[in-house]
């Protein structure tokens, strides 16, 4: 690759690539585009991973494009090979393998990788991630060996190896620090079902306890852990579950220059267009802090959504476009065990709040047939919901109103019980319909966007 030199180059290869791709090649189909990426795979779905390790999907079963995806949009993909570093005024990209590129706009779509906890024991063989295509292909390599499995973290990422392992017939134990599972998507009374259905499927669930040390067995790879209580789990493997921090690297100061949040390291500053700091550098998906739609903060939300609408913005405006994107908005679809559940926004009101601002919440909770819908309403306009079983029908229409910030106060029993389009006032029902209110987050300078 020695003097390779393009037009567009994209550092990553997973939904934000993709999205910025496909908007490239919407206006411009000749211009030249490099993507690179240190992992060797073609573009997969990440929430499938399980799938894949219980051989549920074999590679082609989880591609998020097919196998020729690069080759019809005329993209050089570079796969596994790391990007060592960014030279942003040369506009020059280094790689691991000793290879420069040119570039004249650069995306980076690095995505973020497990923030591991400072327990010792963590780097003992049998210890795994579970972020990556290549994490599960280690661990099903390493599973004729198993029997005991420990997750260490109960998001969602914990919990879908959890569901996976336990689908495999292992025993399989969840520890989480915080006092529910999936505390950061979902409420109490949703956490309670979806406990109560990983315990039916024969997993322990084992909560406000954390892991000081994973210590070896007479193997000496994984043998078991030790929670901070005393108390000692044995197992064959641990799994480690406990959150992600986005992959900031070539924006450090040392990477060339800094784009980068000077104080915490959470990610990538970028403004409306995606763009950063640096001329012609723009960022999107987990890496990128952004505005949330609801709070107005800035902030990375580093779900799946969320980062193909970044990188389609970030490509649009690459390719000529000036687009703006509206915000992010926090949202969770999930599945365990053919249970159906859905989060968005703010699902449980602020403790403090400005004066005058009414919070409202509506539920409709059957534990026993695990079926839960929530709304929260903040001055009469929904900001938050969750869904369990049955409660995620027409998940999408109450997120449309959220999206758009609709007034729902004549209607918003309606919208708890039954929601539908059928409920809104007319004009806004014409819009539904005819794709002028939900039609997506971002919009065109054009129109007015800023």
């Amino acid at each position: 690759m020695p003097g390779l030199s393009t037009e567009y180059l994209i550092v990553g290869n997973s939904v934000a690539a993709i999205g910025a791709i496909e908007a490239i090649r919407e206006l411009d189909s000749g211009g030249s585009i490099v993507l690179i990426s240190d992992e060797g795979f073609p573009v997969y779905s990440r929430p499938l991973i399980s799938q894949y390790l219980t051989g549920e999907r074999d590679l082609d079963g989880i591609l998020y494009r097919s196998r020729d995806f690069y080759r019809r949009m005329n993209v050089n993909a570079i796969l596994g090979v790391r990007v060592t570093g960014v030279d942003y005024p040369a506009r020059v990209v280094s790689t691991a393998s000793g290879d420069e590129i040119h570039y004249k706009k650069l995306l980076l779509a690095t995505g973020a990788r497990p923030a591991l906890p400072p327990i010792s024991g963590i780097d003992l063989p049998g210890v795994f991630t579970f972020t990556t295509l290549a994490d599960a292909i280690q661990i099903r390599e390493y599973l004729p060996r198993v029997r005991d499995v420990v997750i260490v973290g109960g998001g969602l990422i914990g919990l879908q190896a959890a569901e996976a392992l336990a689908r495999l017939d292992l025993k399989v134990s969840v520890v989480e620090f915080m006092p529910r599972i999936l505390s950061p998507v979902l409420d109490q009374a949703a956490s309670d079902i979806v406990a109560s259905l990983f315990s039916q499927n024969g997993v322990d669930i084992l909560t406000s306890k954390a892991a000081s040390e994973i210590v070896a067995g007479p193997a000496g790879s994984a043998g078991a852990v030790v929670l901070k209580d005393g108390t000692a789990l044995p197992c064959d493997m641990v799994i480690v579950a406990t959150g992600v921090s986005p992959r900031i690297d070539l924006a450090k100061p040392d990477a060339g220059d800094s784009c980068s949040h000077p104080a915490t390291g959470r990610g990538i500053f970028v403004n409306g267009r995606m763009e950063t700091t640096m001329p012609g550098v723009y960022a999107a998906g987990d890496v990128a802090i952004g505005m949330d739609l609801l709070t107005g903060a800035a902030r990375a939300i580093p779900i799946w959504p969320n980062a193909y609408l970044q990188g389609r913005i970030a490509g649009l405006n690459m390719a000529g476009k000036p687009t703006a994107f509206r915000g992010g908005l926090a949202m969770n679809a999930f599945h365990f065990f053919g249970l159906p559940a859905v989060s968005a926004g703010i699902f449980d009101p602020p403790k403090e709040s400005e004066p005058g601002t009414k919070w409202e919440i509506l539920y409709e909770l059957k534990p026993d047939m695990r079926f839960y819908r929530k709304l929260v309403l903040r001055d009469n306009k929904v900001v938050g919901m969750i869904g369990i079983g049955a409660g995620v029908e027409r998940a999408g229409v109450i997120v449309g109103c959220m999206a758009n910030q609709i007034n729902c106060e004549s209607f918003k029993v309606g919208l708890l019980r039954d929601p539908g389009i059928g409920l809104f006032p007319g004009p806004i029902r014409r819009g539904m319909i005819l794709g002028q209110v939900g039609a997506g987050w971002w919009r065109s300078e054009e129109a007015g966007a800023v």
